[in-house]
C-alpha cells in the first residue's frame, strides 16, 4: 500500500566556505539531512560558488584556555556531545594562526618534495608532515602564544609539530576513543575498530587495505546507490577513508543533505556533505580584514556523494559514537609501585601505563621552594604503522646521568603524561634520591 508523504522545504543559511580542488566546491555547511522518502526533483539549486575563496577567521591564536575549552568526554555525554568534542578539537587544530620564526625547510616524502615556510607569513593550523605526530599539545612545547611566533628552530624534527591525514584526524577521535588502536589510512577496517555506516558490504575479517584490495573495489562492488545511501547516513565525526596505492581519511563535518532524483534513487550530484581533514597542499586565503595567510587542512569542505563514490571512499563510525564501547575515564600509572623517594634508575626501568593514547611524557625537578630546575619531555613516536601507544618506556625521557646532580637535596621529581584524552595526568611525585 502506498505511503504518501508531505515534502517540507527548508530553507538553510548559506555560509560561503573553501573552494576545493578536484571535484570539491565551495558551498553551505547544512543544518538537517532532506529525509523525504518520495522521489523529488531539488527546485532550489546551490547557488553559483564566490569567486572568492574564504576560510574561517585564523586571527586567534592558539592559547591554552582554548585548548581546555573543549570539554573532556564523559561516560554520561550524549552522543551528540561526544561528537561535538571530536569536531571543536580538528577545527580548532585547523585554524589557529601562527608565524614561523625562521624559514624553514622540511621534506614531504609521499611527494619527495621539499618544502620551505618562508618566516613572517602567517599560516593557518598544524601543517603536514608525512608520518607526523603533532597535536595541539605537543605544539604549544615550540609556540609563543601571545605573539603567535611557533619556535621551529627549537623542534628536534617536524614530526613533533605537524602530521598527516590519519594521525590528524585519529587525534581528534582520541578525544572520546581508546577503541582504535590503529590510525594509518589502510588500517580503517571493522577489525581496527572502524565500524561500516550504511548499508554497505566488504571483507570484515581484513586488518588492512592494500593497492590490490582498495577500497575503491568496495565501493564499486556495492553500487552506486548503495555507497550513497552509506554517505547519507553519516553523522558528524563519522569518518572517510579511501585507500588505493597511497589513501587520505577525511571526516564528515556536518549532515549530509540528500536530494533525490524522480525515480526514487538518490542524485548523487547533488546530495553532498562538509567534511575536515589535514591536507599536504598548500593553499593562500584572505582573511575579512584583508590580511593574508595560509593553509593546508580543510574546514566544512563541501563533497557530493558522486565524488566521494568516484574517489573510493568508504564511511565508518566509531564505537564510543554508538555506546556500545562507553567512554572511558583517563588513567595512567606507572608498572611499578613507588614510596615517598625514587631514584632515577628506578624511574628509567619503570614505564607509563595509559588507558588512551600516550602524546608525550614530561619529566620536571622541583626545588624545595617550588622553583623549576630541571625539564624533559620526551615524545612517544608510533613508527611509520602509525599503531596506538598506551604504554611509554621512561627510559626515553629519564636520564640519570642528567638528573644526578638535583639528587638528594630535597628536590622533588614529577612524571606526568598527556593523553589523547586531552588531559595531562600525573603518573609520579616523589622526592628524587641517587
Amino acid at each position: 500500500m502506498k505511503r504518501i508523504f508531505t515534502l517540507i522545504l527548508c530553507l538553510c543559511t548559506i555560509l560561503s566556505l573553501v573552494a576545493c580542488s578536484g571535484n570539491m566546491e565551495s558551498s553551505t555547511a547544512p543544518a538537517v539531512t532532506a529525509e523525504t522518502k518520495e522521489a523529488v526533483k531539488e527546485t532550489n539549486p546551490q547557488p553559483t560558488p564566490s569567486k572568492k575563496t574564504q576560510y574561517p577567521e585564523v586571527t586567534d591564536k592558539l592559547t591554552w584556555d582554548r585548548i581546555k575549552a573543549i570539554p573532556v568526554a564523559t561516560d554520561d555525554m550524549t552522543e551528540e556531545q561526544l561528537r561535538n568534542v571530536v569536531l571543536q578539537y580538528f577545527e580548532l587544530a585547523q585554524t589557529f594562526a601562527w608565524t614561523p620564526d625562521r624559514a624553514y625547510q622540511y621534506v614531504i616524502t609521499t611527494s619527495d618534495k621539499s618544502v620551505t615556510l618562508p618566516s613572517k607569513q602567517i599560516y593557518g593550523g598544524m601543517p603536514y608532515v608525512t608520518n607526523g605526530l603533532g597535536n595541539v599539545y605537543r605544539w604549544m612545547d615550540f609556540y609563543d602564544a601571545e605573539t603567535g611566533v611557533m619556535y621551529l628552530s627549537k623542534t628536534a624534527s617536524p614530526k613533533q609539530i605537524g602530521n598527516q591525514c590519519s594521525y590528524g584526524t585519529f587525534w581528534a577521535w582520541s578525544r572520546v576513543s581508546n577503541s582504535l588502536e590503529y590510525f594509518y589510512t589502510n588500517s580503517m577496517t571493522l577489525v581496527n575498530g572502524c565500524i561500516p555506516v550504511g548499508p554497505y558490504k566488504y571483507d570484515t575479517s581484513k586488518v588492512k587495505f592494500s593497492k590490490d584490495d582498495q577500497t575503491g573495489a568496495v565501493c564499486s562492488a556495492n553500487g552506486e546507490q548503495v555507497m550513497f545511501q552509506s554517505y547519507g547516513m553519516m553523522k558528524p565525526a563519522d569518518g572517510m577513508v579511501h585507500y588505493s596505492t597511497a589513501g587520505h581519511v577525511i571526516m564528515c563535518s556536518s549532515t549530509p543533505v540528500i536530494v533525490y532524483n524522480a525515480d526514487g534513487t538518490i542524485n548523487g550530484d547533488e546530495s553532498y556533505t562538509t567534511y575536515m581533514d589535514q591536507g599536504s597542499k598548500w593553499r593562500e586565503m584572505e582573511q575579512s580584514d584583508g590580511t593574508k595567510y595560509n593553509v593546508q587542512g580543510g574546514v566544512h569542505r563541501k563533497v557530493t556523494f558522486t565524488s566521494l563514490f568516484n574517489d573510493g571512499y568508504i564511511p565508518f563510525t566509531l564505537k564510543e559514537f554508538l555506546g556500545t564501547d562507553p567512554v572511558e575515564k583517563a588513567e595512567a600509572s606507572l608498572n611499578i609501585e613507588l614510596g615517598e623517594s625514587v631514584t632515577a634508575n628506578q624511574l628509567r626501568d619503570a614505564s607509563v601505563i595509559t588507558n588512551y593514547t600516550v602524546s608525550h611524557v614530561i619529566v620536571t625537578v622541583t626545588d624545595a621552594d617550588g622553583k623549576e630546575v630541571y625539564k624533559y619531555t620526551g615524545y612517544a613516536d608510533l613508527g611509520k604503522e602509525m599503531v596506538a601507544s598506551f604504554e611509554y618506556d621512561l627510559s626515553k625521557a629519564v636520564f640519570p646521568a642528567s638528573l644526578s646532580a638535583y639528587a638528594n637535596k630535597g628536590n622533588t621529581i614529577t612524571v606526568k603524561v598527556w593523553v589523547g584524552s586531552g588531559e595531562c595526568l600525573e603518573v609520579c611525585s616523589a622526592t628524587l634520591d641517587k
